[in-house]
């Protein structure tokens, strides 16, 4: 997990960058099939999806995922389990919006969105969950592993002669 602010935000790019991508793109071919032009389209709306992920998950998600995880869990809780939690907040909250946005510039009418909506959403948190729990947080943590590394001081090394 991220130790510091810089790490933090290298972790939630990450992060973000593979769900909405991932995510743009199955909702792209759950809709309209497999094809180059599906995928050509999901390739030119990532830009688009990826900033409106960001500003959602910074400015509404994020705090209040993190307000319902810690009601929902103790300190006595182990990391992963916080983490779990966490997930599952940030997940719920995450997919819940990205939905209702999705839909909306879909075009759908004001009147079929909780509809659609209650047909689309249980879905998409389940793909969201699993994918972010399997796929996405491994990912990130292990680009986590690698900037460490690559960012620890040299060890400066006195030579005997």
């Amino acid at each position: 997990m991220p130790q510091n602010k810089r790490e933090g935000i290298f972790y939630g790019v990450i992060i973000a960058l593979l769900m909405s991508s991932f995510m743009s793109t199955f909702n792209n071919v759950r809709n309209n099939g497999l094809s180059t032009d599906t995928l050509k389209h999901s390739l030119l709306l990532e830009p688009m999806v990826f900033i409106i992920v960001m500003l959602v998950e910074t400015l509404v998600i994020s705090k209040l995922a993190h307000t319902v995880a810690n009601k929902l869990s103790h300190p006595n809780d182990s990391v992963q389990a916080r983490g779990l939690v966490l997930s599952l907040c940030m997940v719920t909250g995450m997919s819940f919006m990205m939905t209702l946005i999705g839909l909306s510039l879909a075009g759908t009418p004001i009147n079929e969105l909780p509809v659609r909506f209650a047909g689309v959403w249980p879905m998409n948190f389940c793909v969201a969950f699993f994918l972010q729990t399997l796929v996405v947080t491994p990912i990130a943590r292990y680009g986590l592993r690698i900037i460490r590394l690559i960012s620890r001081e040299p060890v400066a090394v006195a030579i005997q002669e």
